[in-house]
């Protein structure tokens, strides 16, 4: 009886098992300025900040041919699939950048292929 009224404490009034702690310390850690500041947090956001940055002003100020003028398109894709791997970084992004493409553009070639057969 002894230990489960020590159980039952700890487990609702403990720091570690507290849902509110948890996420006060967790969200105190997202914005210390050490964190936000650091050399890799700023290599990051410089190494994917300019790829979204160019697609931004592609669509802000392209019109025409594939380009949609502001269309959203482009730095929403771009910002979904960097990574924040270091190193292989570009071929990794490239890659994504990749399957992206491919799953747009492979159904309207199969449609596109489809529509020469008849239908009866």
């Amino acid at each position: 009886a002894d230990f489960e009224s020590k159980w039952r404490r700890k487990a609702c009034c403990d720091a570690e098992t507290n849902v509110f702690a948890i996420a006060a310390s967790q969200i105190k850690s997202l914005f210390e300025l050490s964190n936000m500041f650091s050399k890799q947090s700023l290599i990051f956001f410089v190494m994917n900040a300019i790829p979204i940055l160019v697609g931004y002003a592609i669509s802000m100020f392209c019109s025409g041919s594939v380009f949609v003028q502001y269309s959203t398109t482009i730095p929403a894709t771009l910002s979904l699939l960097v990574s924040y791997e270091s190193g292989a970084t570009f071929f990794t992004n490239l890659q994504k950048l990749m399957g992206v493409t491919f799953g747009h553009t492979l159904p309207l070639l199969v449609m596109s292929v489809i529509e020469f057969f008849p239908c009866d």
